[in-house]
């Protein structure tokens, strides 16, 4: 009896074990979108979603006309949310007035995760600058943002993002 007791709790504690390992291998990172804070014109910020709770940073390339950057998400992300880590449109010679193509890849060697959606193309207008701002109260300090993939999650987000601004 004692050795069948221990036979089945072995295979139980195999069995959660390799759950636990297959659940940590299907965590999925996509792009929440794009957005900037009002108050800093200066930056955009790049959202990472994650499936499940994440507790490290995960790298984000980002190109533009061919300049390439890899920064870290934030440290952080609760399971089904996302999180923004902000890059400054300078650092691409991005200028104010004109749109731009910015290529952002969530997690590219695939250290983390295994998803292959992990990639989204945006056209990006830059706000004007700060110096117009402080001149000007009607200057524009808002960049436009448009995704061109047709990840319909990110759509709903982005949907639901211009819905709360625009109450």
């Amino acid at each position: 009896m004692k050795t069948t007791i221990t036979k089945i709790l072995g295979v139980s504690v195999l069995l959660v074990l390799s759950a636990g390992s297959a659940l940590a291998a299907t965590i999925t990172l996509t792009n929440g979108g794009l957005g900037q804070v009002a108050s800093n014109p200066q930056q955009f910020g790049v959202a990472v979603c994650s499936s499940q709770t994440l507790s490290q940073s995960v790298p984000v390339n980002i190109t533009v006309v061919g300049k390439t950057a890899t920064i870290n998400s934030v440290p952080m992300i609760k399971s089904g949310a996302c999180e923004y880590s902000y890059v400054d449109y300078a650092q691409f010679g991005m200028e104010a007035g004109k749109t731009y193509d910015v290529d952002v890849v969530i997690d590219p060697q695939h250290s983390i995760s295994s998803n292959s959606n992990n990639e989204t193309v945006y056209s990006v207008t830059v706000p004007g600058n700060t110096t117009t701002a402080v001149a000007n109260s009607n200057a524009n300090l808002t960049a436009n943002i448009s995704s061109q993939f047709s990840n319909p999650l990110v759509a709903f987000w982005q949907w639901l993002g211009d819905l709360y601004r625009s109450l």
